[in-house]
């Protein structure tokens, strides 16, 4: 992607919004390939893009952003940028030889030490500008993978990304990824793309001392390199196995709608698309101080109020749709609303839920712990077993009632052998 009759170097632009939402307030340290080092020996990254008006929906400079939001969260610094509008992209330098001159001009200001372009670049364009400039050159594919790297926890999850890196760094044959060695990963991150590329897994707590266990996994990205995308996919096989979906949508993101549809198509081709879900929409705190709820767009659909159940609304900047049973707006940043959205997802797993009215032998004590733990039930202790009467979850559901069917068959049998 491409932008300007060359418009001149520029300061590194502010983080932009990204695709889908990165509000990874707080976040630990990921894995590293690099030791950590002080924040003063980071990498200088300069940003070049190339705007030929063949991306829909997006500009250069809304590109740029979510590409600097990926150098930041790589563990670099964007100390300038440079965009380009032209009918093509050139096929030695990426930008024009003419603006390719003055990258030469920009490094004597900035200093920077790795120049990072907006689309992938072949290798011809990659050798020709480290030539020019004498330095590393990367392109979005190459800091999206290397963010994976860092951050891939599992052993599936560090396959998947180191046959992506290869398949990248074949044609290339260099060794791409020394570039980050003084880019170590940061401790207390805030707002970074792609915080962690597993899944991570935690116990929140609800109401009247409910617990769910809850799957958190990447955001989605603006494009995604194609090596890449299996690897994606695999961290949302999570959702496969869950009794409700989260969707996070960044409200201050002009594109999230089209992240949306993204997500929607995702989760079909999962066969997930038709879970229970609660739509939340994060960063209220920049929205409301923006003066509307949606990033610049109107907003009937919610009102001031946290956790409103929508239901038949069409709207919210166009965001929500009639299928959009439950949302709830929310900042990650100050807490506001998630005392709401805990509400929210236990009244959503409520509808869910089944009755029971079973008996469980004594011995089925980690069972009992569960049911105790994840349902809202009433215990009966008796001689020889407990009686568990009230709602939980379906899988619980299930899991009791094999017990029961078991210790009836058991006692069952003992009535026979007597």
């Amino acid at each position: 992607m491409s932008a300007g009759n060359g418009q001149g170097a520029s300061g590194g632009p502010g983080r932009g919004s990204g695709a889908g939402d990165r509000a990874k307030r707080g976040a630990g340290a990921g894995r590293q390939t690099a030791a950590v080092t002080d924040a003063a020996e980071k990498e200088k990254a300069f940003l070049i893009a190339v705007d030929t008006g063949d991306d829909v929906g997006w500009n250069a400079e809304e590109s740029l952003a979510e590409l600097a939001a990926l150098v930041e969260t790589a563990g670099g610094e964007v100390v300038g940028t440079l965009i380009q509008r032209r009918e093509a992209i050139h096929p030695l330098w990426y930008l024009g030889s003419g603006k390719a001159e003055e990258l030469k001009q920009a490094k004597g200001e900035n200093g920077f030490t790795m120049l990072v372009a907006d689309d992938e670049l072949s290798p011809k364009q990659q050798r020709s500008l480290e030539k020019l400039l004498n330095l590393k050159v990367l392109d979005r594919s190459g800091i999206i993978l290397d963010i994976f790297a860092q951050r891939a926890h599992t052993h599936e999850g560090r396959i998947q990304v180191e046959l992506a890196q290869l398949e990248y760094q074949l044609p290339r044959l260099t060794r791409l990824w020394t570039h980050l060695s003084r880019m170590g990963g940061a401790a207390a991150v805030e707002d970074m793309l792609f915080a962690t590329l597993d899944p991570t897994t935690r116990r929140v707590r609800l109401r009247e001392g409910q617990t769910v266990i809850v799957s958190d996994t990447v955001g989605f990205i603006h494009k995604l390199p194609h090596q890449l995308v299996e690897a994606f996919r695999a961290t949302l096989e999570e959702v496969t196995r869950a009794d409700i979906l989260l969707e996070v949508v960044d409200l201050t993101d002009a594109h999230a709608a089209e992240h949306r549809r993204t997500v929607q198509t995702v989760l079909d081709e999962l066969k997930a698309g038709h879970k229970p879900r609660v739509v939340v929409l994060n960063k209220a705190d920049l929205a409301d101080a923006s003066g509307d709820g949606s990033g610049g767009a109107a907003n009937p659909g919610l009102g001031a109020g946290f956790g409103t159940m929508i239901s038949g609304k069409a709207n919210y900047g166009g965001l929500l749709g009639r299928a959009d049973r439950y949302a709830v707006k929310v900042s990650a940043l100050t807490g506001e609303g998630i005392d709401e959205l805990r509400g929210m997802i236990a009244t959503v797993l409520a509808d869910l839920w089944l009755e029971v009215d079973v008996a469980v032998p004594y011995s089925a004590g980690e069972l009992l712990a569960r049911v105790r733990e994840r349902g809202n039930v009433e215990f009966e202790y008796r001689d020889e077993d407990v009686r568990i009467v009230g709602r939980v979850p379906p899988s619980v559901a299930g899991n009791l009632d094999n017990a029961a069917r078991a210790w009836k068959r058991a006692r069952r049998a003992r009535k026979t052998e007597e």
